[in-house]
């Protein structure tokens, strides 16, 4: 499923399955990152690599599908990269950045982790963010020891069997209805923004309100839309549409997409 979220900050569920594109940043000065020859690389601090050519993923033959979300295929060409201190991998380079910072200022993979998740919930509003859940590992490679959050969302106390199977409680006869996955029924009590605060009492070294800076200045001057977000804004017109706060936020003002490149701000998300 899909999450938006929407200002003021709302998650949104939608059936429509969207792209997925992975970016690698190797963090820190020269001396930092390394490739796997004895040469040492250049600083890549949280760069993108240039690069077109891409491969298919997924046949398209009954029982291979591109699931949970449909691929935008992988860059070729790519060479393994190794840091000696630090790395960050996420969905969008201005979260790559973000979590770069919070490293290079000292801080641990926790807090790190806390400003990767503000910016993806801006940036990457589809399928990631602090409007929704999340699962998170964090391993101490000091004491060998592994911990595992859960900040899935939770369905209300008195949800039944049928919550999502239809709109009404009235009697279960007849076949599902799928409208349910467009009300309120289909939205959960958000659970990361709980899990990281939880994760950042153990592990966390920089204050909170400090992990936050980024994805505020971003939300606040504005970020140009992405690929994979635009995509996911044609995709779901349609439902968009249907709610005015979306409807301002992702749509131009003749109803047609943002597209790729646009510049838009959040300022409630910032708030």
């Amino acid at each position: 499923m899909t999450n938006f979220n929407l200002p003021p900050l709302r998650a949104w569920r939608s059936p429509i399955l969207l792209a997925w594109i992975g970016l690698l940043a190797a963090c820190g000065s020269a001396s930092d990152v390394i490739a796997p020859s004895p040469t040492a690389a250049p600083d890549l601090a949280c760069q993108l690599a240039a690069g077109t050519s891409t491969v298919v993923v997924g046949s398209g033959v009954p029982g291979d599908p591109t699931l949970p979300e449909a691929s935008s295929g992988y860059k070729l060409g790519k060479q393994p990269v190794m840091a000696q201190k630090y790395m960050v991998v996420t969905a969008n380079p201005h979260a790559s950045a973000a979590g770069c910072a919070i490293l290079r200022a000292g801080g641990s993979a926790i807090d790190a982790a806390v400003a990767v998740q503000a910016v993806l919930g801006l940036v990457e509003p589809q399928s990631s963010g602090i409007g929704g859940g999340a699962f998170m590992l964090h391993y101490n490679a000091t004491t060998k020891e592994l911990a595992s959050y859960d900040g899935r969302e939770t369905a209300p106390a008195a949800a039944t069997e049928n919550y999502l199977r239809w709109i009404g409680d009235t009697a279960a006869t007849g076949a599902p209805q799928p409208n349910a996955r467009a009300s309120g029924r289909s939205v959960g009590t958000p659970g990361a923004m709980r899990m990281l605060e939880m994760a950042h009492r153990e592990h966390g070294v920089l204050p909170w309100g400090g992990l936050f800076n980024d994805g505020m200045r971003l939300a606040n001057d504005g970020f140009r839309i992405s690929g994979r977000m635009a995509d996911a804004i044609a995709l779901n017109r349609t439902n968009l549409l249907r709610d005015p706060d979306a409807t301002a936020y992702f749509m131009n003002a003749d109803g047609t997409a943002k597209a790729l490149g646009t510049t838009i701000r959040n300022p409630a998300y910032a708030d």
